[in-house]
């Protein structure tokens, strides 16, 4: 699908972090009488969650504030996440090396992928994918990043023989070979 660049946005843009730090800056004084003086420290999500529920209306305040403050589009050109072009160049790199193959069967498109995943593999480790995976400063990048590589490189592959690839059963599937070919799906003509 194609979007226009002005729409994409990073999600969430309302998260707990945030949210903590709204109520740090605009509620201190509620925050200080419900968790003492050393609140910027040992704040984890749950403490966070059970403030947002407890004071609905500071909830309704940070919204707000969020939706007049705006968000400005994501810029695919800088990627300061390092998400759109690790793909891009994955995308490239697959489409310049297609991976053909003819499965015939359930087991022969588990074997096909698999290829897929070697083939990945092979970009990372001898054609200097693994460039993609960190950032300028020798930080490596966040997991999103690895994600749209992997995505990109195998979902290529997959295009190219006609076998349907959903990114969020491959991704959530972890390494339960079961559970990743039943996200796959080879539509024979």
């Amino acid at each position: 699908m194609l979007v226009p660049r002005r729409y994409l946005r990073r999600l969430p843009t309302i998260n707990p972090d945030d949210f903590w730090d709204y109520c740090y800056d605009n509620h201190n004084d509620v925050s200080r009488q419900r968790y003492g003086d050393d609140i910027t420290r040992n704040v984890d999500k749950k403490t966070i969650v059970d403030l947002a529920r407890a004071l609905p209306g500071f909830r309704g305040q940070y919204i707000r504030s969020k939706e007049a403050e705006g968000s400005s589009a994501y810029d695919i050109t800088a990627d300061p996440n390092g998400i759109y072009q690790p793909a891009a160049q994955a995308f490239r790199w697959a489409n310049a090396h297609p991976k053909l193959v003819q499965p015939q069967s359930d087991a022969e498109v588990a074997a096909a992928v698999t290829t897929f995943i070697d083939e990945f593999r092979n970009y990372v480790e001898n054609e200097r994918g693994w460039k993609l995976l960190w950032n300028d400063n020798g930080t490596p990048k966040a997991e999103d990043s690895f994600k749209a590589l992997f995505m990109q490189t195998v979902a290529t592959h997959c295009r190219a023989n006609n076998i349907d690839v959903s990114p969020e059963g491959i991704l959530d599937a972890g390494r339960s070979t079961s559970r990743w070919r039943s996200a796959i799906r080879r539509e024979f003509s």
